[in-house]
C-alpha cells in the first residue's frame, strides 16, 4: 500500500479468497470461483463464493461469466461438454473447441495424443504434427528430435534418415556425411563408402578409394573386384582367369559338359574301345554287338533284337529260339513269355499247348486261343471244318463264318449253318444261291440289288434319298436327312453353317467363334480382341477392368472412374448426380448448365443469361441444326442452306448456299454460279 512518499510497504491481503488487494480491507481480483463483494460506508471489500455448480468465475452468486474446464456456459449454468476429454467447448456443449491435456482435437473429437512433442494427432497414438517442423521429425507413433545439421528428417532421436543434399548421406552414427560415390548408401567418412545399394559390394581401389560395384560375371556368387570372382554358383568353379566355368570333373571321357557334371559329348573312343554316353556320363564299351554301356563294358542295350545281354557278364549274346535270357555260354535261363516252358535238359523253351491242331494256349495250358488253319475253336477244342467255303466252325457240320462272296444260310432240315453262294454287290445276306435279303451299312435293298443311299451319312434308307437311321450326324426324321456335325472350329451347334454357341473361351462373331481369352470379356470382335465386357467391367486398353462405381461411365484403371454418365459429375473417385431441372435438357455437365438438349431441340445460344447453354428450345424444322429461339432456325446441317427459316438442300459440288430451289446461288473461291451449278471461274478473265 502506498505510504504517502515517505517510503513503502507490503501490506498483508488478510481478505480470504483474494486473489490481489488494493490495501489491507480492499480486494481487487478474487481467487476463481469467487466474486468481489463491497460493504458498508468505508467501502471494505470481501470474496465470496460462485454457488453455480461448475463455475469459475461469476460477477454475483447467480451471474456466472466463465465455467470450470470440461463445462460451457449456456443459459447462465454450466453444462458440461458432451465430447468426451473436452476441455472447452461452444455453447451448444457438442461441439469442441479444446481438448483436456495430453488429447488433441481431430474432427471434433478428443483423441488421446500421448506422444512427445506432438501438437496434433489424427487418431488414437498417431501424431499428424509436431511441435516444431523444423525441430522434430513425424513418424506417426513418435516425433523425433532431430536438430542435425544438413538433416531433413530422422528415423529415430538426433539419427538422420534423410539429408537435405544429393551429396550428403547418413552413416551409421546417423550423421549427414558428404557422400558422392555412386550407388553408395552411407559414408562414415567424406567420400569413404560404408554400405552399397542392395546387389552392389564395396571395392578399394588405390588410395583406398571406394567403389560400389555390381558383380556382372556370370553364374558369379560374389566378386572380390568387378572382374575377379570370389565364389561361383552351384555346379560352377573359378577357372584360371577368375570367371566361373561348368564343374566337369565327374564325367569321364567327356569332350565337354552340358551342365553341370552332365556330359554333353563323350569321346568317341579311348585306346580304340568304343564309348558311349548313358545318363549325363561316358562310359567304355568294348562289346561290338552293345549299343549303350550303362558302366565300364557292362551292356544295357544290345544293338539287334537277336541278341539278349548275357546274365552273368553283361555281354550281348545269342539266346535259343523262344528264350527271353541266358548266359553267356547260350544257356537259357527264362522264356519269352508264359506260353512257353523251359526244358532244361533240352535247353529250349516249347510250347505249353497240349491240345490237338492248337497253335497258342492260355499261360496254364488249358484253354486253346489260336487254332491251326481250316481248324476252329469250338467249345476249346480244334474242329475240322468240313463245310465248303467256311472260314469258320461252331460244329465240324455248322459254319459260322464263310469265306468272301458267301454268306452263312441255316439248313432247317438239321439247323446246321452252310454257306450259300452271294455274289451281289453290297449284299450281306442272301436267302439262295444270289438271292439277296439283306445290304451292307449305307445301302438299301431295291428290286434284289443293294443300290446306295443318296442321303450324306446315312446308314440305312426306306428309299434311295429318304434315310431311316445315320451313321454320321443326327436324323431329322421329317426330312429323311442326317444333319451334319458342325465343322465351323470351336463351334457347338451351328444350323445352317452358322454357329449359334461356341466352346468355351471363345465367342461368336459374324456367325464363327473367336478365341476370346481376356479375363471378364464376353464377347471378342476377332482373336483376343475384346469388344464387350461382363457386368461391372469396362473396357479399357482391350482390358475389362472392374467398374463398379455408380454412375461412372468410364474407369481407366480398376475402380478408377474418369468419366461419370450423363448428368452426373466427378468429384474425388465418386459420380455425384448434377442438378439438370432445365426443361428438355438431355445432359447437364455442371449444376443446370446443359451441353445436349433432347431430340427435337438445341441450345438457346441467344439467352440473355450468363450462361449462354441453360435453355433447350424446340428445333422440329428438317435438317436444322441450331434454332436461337422455338423453332427459329439458326444454322441447319451440313449440305442444306437456310432460306426464310426453311433448310434446303444443297449438294451441288463446290457450291456455299442454294436457294429454296435448291440450285446453287453462290460458289467456292474459283467457281461461278451459272444455271445453278458451279464452273470454274475462267482464268485471265476470258469468256
Amino acid at each position: 500500500m502506498n505510504n504517502g512518499g515517505q517510503g513503502s510497504a507490503c501490506d498483508i491481503c488478510s481478505i480470504t479468497n483474494c486473489f490481489s488487494c488494493l490495501g489491507a480491507n480492499q480486494c481487487s481480483v478474487c481467487n476463481s470461483g469467487y466474486f468481489l463483494v463491497t460493504s458498508g460506508s468505508n467501502k471494505v471489500t470481501s470474496c465470496s463464493p460462485c454457488v453455480l455448480a461448475n463455475c469459475a468465475n461469476c460477477t454475483s452468486a447467480t451471474v456466472c461469466t466463465g465455467c470450470k474446464a470440461g463445462f460451457t456456459l449456456n443459459a447462465g449454468s454450466c453444462k458440461a461438454c458432451s465430447v468426451q476429454n473436452c476441455a472447452n467447448c461452444l455453447e451448444s456443449i457438442s461441439t469442441c473447441t479444446a481438448c483436456q491435456p495430453t488429447y488433441s482435437l481431430t474432427g471434433g473429437v478428443c483423441q488421446l495424443c500421448n506422444i512427445p512433442n506432438c501438437a496434433t494427432c489424427s487418431g488414437f497414438n498417431q501424431c499428424s504434427a509436431c511441435n516444431n517442423n523444423t525441430v522434430y521429425t513425424n513418424a506417426v507413433s513418435a516425433c523425433y528430435v532431430c536438430d542435425l545439421a544438413n538433416c531433413i528428417a530422422c528415423s529415430a532421436n538426433s539419427f538422420c534418415q534423410t539429408c537435405n543434399q544429393s551429396s550428403l548421406l547418413p552413416s551409421s552414427v546417423g550423421e549427414c556425411t558428404l557422400c558422392n560415390v555412386l550407388n553408395c548408401t552411407s559414408c562414415d567418412v567424406a567420400n569413404v563408402c560404408q554400405t552399397c545399394v542392395i546387389n552392389n559390394l564395396i571395392f578399394i581401389g588405390t588410395n583406398n578409394q571406394t567403389f560400389c560395384f555390381f558383380c556382372t560375371l556370370s553364374n558369379c556368387l560374389s566378386c572380390s573386384n568387378p572382374n575377379v570372382c570370389a565364389s561361383c554358383a552351384t555346379g560352377y568353379v573359378i577357372s584360371a582367369n577368375n570367371t566361373c566355368v561348368l564343374n566337369c570333373t565327374t564325367p569321364q571321357y567327356c569332350n565337354f559338359c552340358s551342365a553341370p557334371n552332365v556330359c554333353g559329348q563323350c569321346m568317341p573312343t579311348v585306346n580304340t574301345t568304343t564309348v558311349t554316353p548313358f545318363s549325363g556320363n561316358c562310359f567304355l564299351c568294348s562289346d561290338p554287338n552293345c549299343l549303350v554301356c550303362s558302366s565300364n563294358n557292362v551292356c544295357r542295350a544290345c544293338n539287334g533284337t537277336q541278341f539278349s545281354i548275357a546274365s552273368d557278364n553283361g555281354i550281348c549274346v545269342v539266346c535259343p529260339t523262344n528264350c527271353l535270357t541266358c548266359s553267356s555260354n547260350a544257356t537259357c535261363g527264362t522264356c519269352v513269355n508264359s506260353f512257353y516252358v523251359l526244358n532244361t535238359a533240352s535247353n529250349t523253351c516249347t510250347s505249353n499247348c497240349s491240345i490237338n491242331n492248337c497253335i497258342t494256349c492260355s499261360v496254364n495250358g488249358t484253354t486253346c486261343l489260336t487254332c491251326n488253319n481250316a481248324f476252329s475253336n469250338v467249345n476249346n477244342l480244334c474242329v475240322d471244318c468240313q463245310i465248303n467255303n467256311c472260314l469258320a466252325c461252331n460244329t465240324s457240320l455248322s459254319c459260322s463264318q464263310c469265306s468272301q462272296g458267301y454268306t452263312v444260310l441255316a439248313n432247317p432240315a438239321n439247323n446246321n449253318f452252310g454257306c450259300v453262294l452271294c455274289n451281289i454287290q453290297n449284299c450281306n445276306q442272301c436267302s439262295s444261291t444270289n438271292v439277296c435279303v439283306g445290304c451292307f451299312t449305307g445301302f438299301t435293298f431295291n428290286n434284289g440289288s443293294c443300290i446306295q443311299c443318296s442321303v450324306t451319312g446315312c446308314s440305312s434308307c426306306s428309299q434311295i434319298n429318304f434315310c431311316n437311321a445315320c451313321s454320321v450326324g443326327t436324323l431329322d426324321p421329317v426330312k429323311g436327312v442326317c444333319v451334319q456335325p458342325c465343322n465351323i472350329t470351336n463351334c457347338v451347334t451351328c444350323p445352317n453353317s452358322v454357329c449359334t454357341q461356341c466352346n468355351p473361351g471363345n465367342t461368336i462373331n459374324a456367325g464363327i467363334c473367336v478365341t476370346c481369352s481376356i479375363n471378364n470379356c464376353i464377347n471378342c470382335a476377332q482373336t483376343n480382341m475384346c469388344q464387350q465386357c461382363d457386368t461391372n467391367y469396362q473396357l479399357f486398353n482391350n482390358t475389362c477392368i472392374l467398374c463398379s462405381i455408380t454412375n461412372c461411365q468410364t474407369c481407366n484403371t480398376a475402380n478408377n472412374c474418369s468419366v461419370c454418365a450423363a448428368n452426373y459429375n466427378l468429384t474425388g473417385n465418386t459420380c455425384k448426380a448434377l442438378s439438370c431441372a432445365i426443361s428438355n435438357c438431355g445432359n447437364c455437365i455442371l449444376n443446370n448448365v446443359c451441353s445436349t438438349c433432347a431430340t427435337n431441340f438445341t441450345l438457346n445460344t441467344n439467352s440473355n443469361s450468363s450462361n449462354a447453354s441453360t435453355s433447350c428450345v424446340s428445333c422440329t424444322i428438317n435438317n436444322c441444326q441450331l434454332c436461337v429461339s422455338s423453332n427459329v432456325c439458326q444454322n441447319c446441317n451440313p449440305l442444306y442452306t437456310l432460306i426464310s427459316n426453311v433448310c434446303y438442300i444443297c449438294a451441288i459440288n463446290n457450291c456455299l448456299t442454294c436457294n429454296n430451289n435448291s440450285l446453287c446461288a453462290s460458289c467456292a473461291q474459283g467457281y461461278t454460279p451459272q444455271n445453278g451449278y458451279c464452273y470454274p471461274s475462267c482464268p485471265g478473265g476470258c469468256s
